[in-house]
């Protein structure tokens, strides 16, 4: 048996695209976009951390903060355009 390994992990983005939407639509008043970028990204790298075992390599926490930082500064760079 082989796995498709784009299949599980694109499974994990769309479940965590869409768990970070609800909770960042679940805040009324939220207008901040890096808040909403966090709690996405948070969303995404929770979801891919349930099929994707990264004890040996790179802390989750890590690559969490990686991937909020760079959608922090996408935004930023679109502002700035």
């Amino acid at each position: 048996m082989k796995l498709n390994s784009y299949i599980i992990v694109e499974r994990a983005v769309i479940e965590g695209v869409a768990a970070g939407f609800q909770r960042a639509s679940n805040i009324k008043d939220e207008t901040d976009p890096n808040k909403i970028i966090d709690l996405i990204a948070g969303s995404v790298m929770n979801e891919i951390t349930t099929v994707i075992d990264f004890s040996e390599d790179v802390p989750a926490s890590v690559l969490i903060a990686m991937a909020q930082q760079e959608a922090k500064e996408e935004v930023e760079t679109k502002e700035v355009k």
